[in-house]
C-alpha cells in the first residue's frame, strides 16, 4: 500500500483486467486515482496492450526490422517517444548444453539481443516463463512486461537483476513485450514446444 491509498495496491493481474476493460471497477479505479505507482503501471499496461493490436505473431521481414530499428527516436516539433528494439533470436553455439537458470537443468533456453539489451527465457517443467534482461547501457528500471499469445496474456513486473517470471505458460507462440518509461524492448516469434 503507498501512502495516502485508500487500501492496498491491487494485483498484476487486476491491473491488467482493467487496462483491458473500457472503464475500470469503482474501487480500484478509485486506488488507482490517488496511487502514483498504480497509475504508471496502468498506463504502460494500456500502452502495451496497444502495441499488441499491431503485432503479428508471423516472422517480420529483416527489412521491416532494419526499417523500424532505422526510425529515429525523436522527430523535430514533437515529444521525445518510447525508444523501441525488436529483439532477434540468437543461435545456440554449437554443442551449447547450458542450463536455463540455477536448478533448471532440462528447460528449454533461448537468448535474445534486441539493441544494447540481451534477454534469456526459460520454459521450466512446471509451466513457468522466467527470464532475464540485461543491458550494455540505459538499464531498464521500473518495467513492466507483458507476456501474449494463444489464448492468454499474462503481465509482471520487471525485478532486482533485471528478471521476471510468469506462472504456467502453455506450449504456444508468444510476444513479449518489456516496457519502461522511456524505452520498448520487443521480442515476437517465441515458440515454447512441450516437453
Amino acid at each position: 500500500m503507498s501512502s495516502g491509498n485508500p487500501g492496498p495496491c491491487p494485483s498484476q493481474a487486476d491491473l491488467l483486467a482493467a487496462a483491458e476493460a473500457p472503464v475500470p471497477s469503482g474501487a480500484l479505479s478509485a486506488h488507482v486515482g490517488t496511487c502514483a505507482a498504480c497509475q504508471g503501471t496502468l498506463r504502460r499496461m494500456q500502452g502495451l496492450l496497444g502495441v499488441l493490436n499491431d503485432l503479428a505473431l508471423e516472422p517480420v521481414p529483416e527489412h521491416v526490422l532494419a526499417a523500424a530499428l532505422a526510425v529515429p527516436a525523436e522527430a523535430p516539433g514533437l515529444e521525445a517517444r518510447i525508444r523501441s528494439f525488436v529483439a532477434r533470436l540468437l543461435p545456440a553455439p554449437a554443442g551449447d548444453a547450458r542450463p536455463a537458470f540455477r536448478g533448471a537443468s532440462g528447460a528449454t533456453t533461448l537468448a535474445y539481443e534486441a539493441g544494447p539489451y540481451q534477454l534469456e527465457l526459460s520454459h521450466l517443467a512446471s509451466g513457468a516463463l522466467v527470464g532475464r534482461v540485461s543491458a550494455r547501457e540505459g538499464e531498464l528500471t521500473q518495467a513492466g512486461c507483458l507476456l501474449y499469445g494463444g489464448f492468454e496474456t499474462q503481465a509482471c513486473e520487471l525485478g532486482t537483476g533485471g528478471r521476471f517470471r510468469f506462472t504456467d505458460v502453455e506450449p504456444g507462440d508468444y510476444v513479449l513485450i518489456v516496457e519502461s518509461e522511456d524505452r520498448r524492448v520487443v521480442v515476437p516469434g517465441i515458440s515454447l514446444e512441450r516437453d
